[in-house]
């Protein structure tokens, strides 16, 4: 129902003139919600029971993603830059943006998708130069009833990324013979955007986490996952909020095979890149022995980030 419900809003999109229907344009619809905001408050608090950060809105409120691979801070140039550098490597670069919550569970009238619609022209141009994309937003919606992200936390919930590292198995199509498993247990937080508002704000929320062992971390592993904190969350403790129940360790259990991580807290334009290279260029046989790497962030790093994306080599 949801796709059919996308598709006839994609439908009125295209023939529509300006200002024609009821459906709110992505990107007036986000400044309209931000403008509802006190100076000082980083959190819109919808009219569904979730919460979204401020800066995910002003990334859909900046509309069109560039879309020109020039040099100068450009995104697309970057990644292509990149892509191309590890294929000389002959390492498969696998992108895996992590789309707005607003796309998927939408308030403000949009439609679930609408507020995601600006990434595909974007993606298409990643595509034609022969970078593979996961697209999260068209895996969840083909999952009915899926909830992918917290309510109270910026990070995707633990059953959308269990489903975003299934698909990743299957992609990157190997298996091993590990012997992880999984235990599901419930634990009570208080998420990262409920807590930028008072502490009465929101009540605590439930997540059902599926914790893996033993430990899937080795260095050895052929498969390693960039990215900023959607790949620390429920994994690396603390305000991290649980511990070996992230995305790194389901996809370890779905491929059953150990895995490798660089991930930082913040901005995963560049800081992972840096240290990635640091790393091969103490010990170049490490990166020989990558054969797959998952580039995970989120998508607003593609609007909110623009003139700070460095061209940062794989090696020396």
């Amino acid at each position: 129902m949801k796709i059919k419900k996308l598709l006839v809003f994609l439908f009125l999109l295209a023939v529509a003139g300006p200002g024609a229907g009821e459906l709110p344009e992505p990107a007036l619809a986000a400044k309209d919600m931000l403008a509802k905001l006190q100076p000082d408050c980083q959190v819109f608090q919808g009219d569904n029971g979730y919460l979204y950060a401020k800066n995910e809105l002003q990334h859909i409120a900046f509309g069109k993603i560039p879309a020109e691979a020039q040099a100068g801070g450009n995104p697309l140039h970057a990644i292509l830059e990149y892509h191309r550098g590890l294929k000389k490597h002959g390492i498969e670069l696998i992108l895996l943006p992590v789309p707005p919550k607003l796309a998927l569970q939408p308030c403000g009238g949009m439609m679930p998708g609408q507020a995601g619609i600006y990434l595909q022209s974007f993606y298409a141009e990643l595509r034609k130069a022969g970078v593979q994309v996961l697209d999260l937003i068209a895996l969840w919606q083909s999952n009915k009833n899926l909830q992918p992200f917290c309510r109270g936390d910026s990070h995707w919930s633990p059953e959308g990324m269990d489903i975003a590292a299934k698909q990743l198995a299957e992609l990157i199509n190997q298996r091993g013979q590990s012997g992880f498993t999984r235990e599901s247990r419930s634990i009570l937080v208080n998420g990262d955007l409920q807590a930028l508002l008072k502490a009465d704000a929101v009540a605590p929320e439930s997540l059902t986490v599926q914790r893996v062992s033993p430990s899937v971390w080795s260095e050895s592993s052929p498969v390693l996952l960039l990215g900023d904190s959607h790949l620390l969350f429920l994994s690396s403790g603390a305000d991290m909020l649980a511990e070996d129940s992230g995305f790194g360790e389901q996809l370890a259990y779905w491929l059953q095979m150990p895995v490798e991580r660089i991930a930082v807290k913040g901005s995963a334009a560049n800081a992972v890149r840096i240290n990635l290279f640091r790393k091969a260029a103490k010990n170049p046989a490490w990166l020989e022995s990558k054969k797959i790497i998952v580039w995970c962030f989120s998508s607003r790093e593609f609007t909110t980030n623009i003139g700070t994306w460095r061209d940062i080599p794989v090696s020396k």
